[in-house]
């Protein structure tokens, strides 16, 4: 998805925030793993220790794939264990041939074992163009619901289609994408990580 870079305010830039999209989805029962659980996908995700977080990586892949027009998506983890009492840890990075999206979360017990204590918490998306955002808390407690825009209409069908291989109940909603809408997901998304 590289498209060329308009200034801000322009007449071209309006006309092409005009004709991109967004797209909202709630993800939820994802289907039997045979239907979407490939052996490439067991093989890259072979080092996540929490099964359950599986569905929304193998979505959010299929996404970057979609997003770089790519056939093929690298995944990296240095630390991917089960949730456990003593907070979560996770760390992946996903890769195409120009875009990556990585996440690090990392908890643990307070010194007195009375709260957990987040040590870290970001989401970074890099190599996108500058209209695109998305709106997603990081988590991967399902329900999901996670937006998607300044994208082309092919690449929200698309992503829509990819939801539905995955997960037996998935809505989602097509729009125009608005600089509202994108000032509002960048604005959560910076209260949502450090």
């Amino acid at each position: 998805m590289r498209l060329p870079i308009y200034k801000s305010g322009s007449a071209d830039y309006h006309y092409i925030m005009k004709n991109l999209k967004s797209i909202t989805l709630t993800l939820t029962n994802p289907r039997k793993t045979d239907n979407w659980y490939s052996e490439i996908w067991k093989v890259k995700l072979a080092s996540v220790g929490e099964m359950d977080d599986i569905p929304v990586l193998v979505f959010l892949g299929e996404v970057l794939k979609i997003l770089d027009n790519s056939d093929d998506v690298t995944f990296e983890s240095s630390c991917y264990e089960p949730r456990s009492v003593y907070g979560n840890c996770y760390e992946w990075t996903f890769r195409t041939e120009s875009l990556t999206m990585s996440r690090d979360h990392r908890e643990t017990l307070s010194d007195s074992w009375q709260r957990v204590e987040v040590l870290s918490n970001s989401f970074i998306t890099e190599g996108f163009n500058r209209d695109f955002y998305i709106d997603w808390n990081g988590k991967f407690y399902l329900p999901v619901t996670i937006t998607l825009g300044g994208i082309t209409e092919e690449c929200a069908e698309s992503i829509k289609l990819v939801a539905k291989s995955i997960f037996r109940n998935h809505d989602s909603v097509i729009k125009d994408a608005s600089d509202e809408e994108k000032r509002l997901a960048d604005e959560r998304r910076s209260q949502n990580f450090t």
